[in-house]
């Protein structure tokens, strides 16, 4: 693989009462807070053992240098653009589109994220212009596209999508099947938004 992929790894900073909102009536604000912190800090550790990989951490809110005192200073830090989810998502995949790289970016919600996952994302973009993680809230928690897509097609994929809603995978999987375009679906996953999600998830705030 071509050391020119790159992850955008989406996330922001654990601020109580602006992390993780929906879990705060089951765990309060710091407990949302911390919770966030630790699945930022889990999967940034697996991002980090995968190897092959250019990363970039997409961040809101906080600045750059709270940022790198919290994830460290020797990453490399953009700041997210303004506007909802599916600007900045597509804001940040056509920069890196521009370059002809491959690209994935996904978010800090599925603790389950894998390096097996990862490189099977980017292993499929050799042979298809997209790749998706499905999460079984109906969303997706990765979305990667081949240096050889369409630019004029990521904005489609990030224009009108119900975002947070449980449709946000279908609407986006029938977009890219209109567009013809060649789409690879990775291991569903369990995204932890929500105080029914705690169940697939083992940790607690409480215990650090």
């Amino acid at each position: 693989m071509t050391t020119q992929q790159t992850i955008l790894f989406f996330t922001r900073y654990p601020r109580p009462g602006e992390s993780k909102t929906r879990l705060i009536s089951a765990l309060g604000a710091r407990g949302a807070a911390k919770i966030q912190r630790y699945m930022t800090r889990l999967i940034l550790d697996t991002l980090l053992c995968c190897g092959n990989c250019r990363l970039e951490i997409c961040y809101d809110g906080a600045t750059q240098a709270e940022m790198m005192d919290w994830l460290g200073h020797e990453l490399s830090y953009i700041r997210q653009s303004d506007g909802n989810l599916g600007e900045r998502m597509r804001e940040a995949i056509t920069r890196q589109h521009r370059k002809r790289r491959p690209v994935c970016l996904l978010g800090s919600d599925c603790p389950d994220l894998s390096c097996a996952i990862i490189n099977e994302a980017f292993s499929a973009l050799f042979r298809h212009e997209l790749v998706i993680g499905p999460s079984y809230d109906g969303g997706y928690y990765l979305i990667g596209c081949s240096p050889v897509l369409d630019s004029g097609l990521i904005a489609d994929l990030f224009t009108d999508i119900d975002w947070g809603e449980e449709h946000v995978l279908e609407q986006t999987i029938k977009i890219i099947s209109q567009a013809g375009k060649s789409l690879h679906l990775l291991p569903t996953l369990h995204d932890i938004d929500t105080p029914e999600d705690l169940r697939y998830f083992s940790y607690r705030p409480d215990s650090e």
